[in-house]
Order: C-alpha cells, then sequence, then structure tokens
C-alpha cells in the first residue's frame, strides 16, 4: 500500500511539474540552444529572401536592356526607310 501511494504520488508530482512549465515567448528566447539544422534553416530562408530580391532587380534590369534595343532596332529600321537607295 506504501510502494502505491508512494508512485502515485510520485506520478501527480512530475505530471503537475510538466504543466506548470511557462513557455517564453519566441522573441525572449535564448538562441544559444538552437539546433544546427534550424539555424541552417535560417541561414537558407535569408538567403532564398536575398535572391529572390536580386533575381527581380536582375529581371528589371533585362527588361530596360531590351526596351533599349527594341528602340535602337526600330530607329536603325526607320533611318534605313529614309535613306534612298542607290
Amino acid at each position: 500500500m506504501r510502494l502505491g501511494t508512494a508512485a502515485l504520488a510520485v506520478i501527480i508530482g512530475i505530471s503537475l511539474s510538466g504543466c506548470m512549465r511557462r513557455e517564453e515567448p519566441p522573441l525572449e528566447r535564448d538562441t544559444s540552444h538552437e539546433p544546427a539544422a534550424r539555424k541552417a534553416g535560417h541561414a537558407a530562408y535569408g538567403l532564398a529572401q536575398e535572391t529572390e530580391a536580386a533575381a527581380k532587380k536582375a529581371a528589371r534590369e533585362l527588361g530596360k536592356a531590351t526596351h533599349e534595343a527594341r528602340q535602337g532596332w526600330n530607329d536603325a529600321k526607320h533611318e534605313a526607310k529614309q535613306k534612298p537607295r542607290e
């Protein structure tokens, strides 16, 4: 009977201590104990964001270059039409 009571007291104590654990808000956590995979995930996300921004910038620059090339093509075409053929 004493062994059963002691076991029950231990089980209740362990379960109550697990329920009383206070969760820390994510901003106040210490990140020194984060696993390497989590840190790698953070780094990969940051790199993906930088890559996306660079890709958008490159697309804008390519669009500008394409527009200028098209204008040059059209200018040359108009000049060729205006010159009399010999």
